[in-house]
């Protein structure tokens, strides 16, 4: 999985940052590794031209094998947090979109439900 740390105007982009966030974001998307592409996370200020304004965004994108890209977005007061945010909600979003896509590819078609022997014609079936 490659991930790449884009900073906009207001953020203050350094080595260490970069290093840090990937480093987070590694230990807490790991376990997803072989179903990411790519993850690009996206720094903005978004008062930077303001006097005073403190709302930092951080969002993350994430590129799935065969299912596409990903993206969520959080707003807070600096940019760890705005990141930890983010990074939270990608990975429930993961959790929510690779544990559908398993339990879609571990269910039985139905014309297999149908073949099995203890299938009685005569049951209810109630949706």
């Amino acid at each position: 999985m490659m991930i790449q740390v884009h900073t906009g105007q207001g953020i203050n982009g350094t080595q260490d940052l970069h290093d840090r966030l990937i480093g987070m974001l590694e230990a807490d998307l790991g376990h997803f590794a072989e179903h990411l592409t790519r993850v690009d996370i996206h720094l903005h200020d978004l008062n930077s031209s303001k006097r005073g304004g403190i709302e930092k965004r951080c969002q993350i994108e994430a590129h799935v094998a065969r299912m596409g890209a990903v993206s969520v977005h959080s707003d807070d007061e600096t940019v760890s947090q705005a990141f930890e945010g983010a990074a939270e909600k990608l990975k429930h979003l993961l959790d929510h979109k690779i544990g559908e896509a398993r339990s879609h590819r571990h269910q039985k078609p139905v014309i297999d439900l149908l073949s099995t022997n203890d299938f009685d014609p005569n049951d209810t079936v109630v949706s």
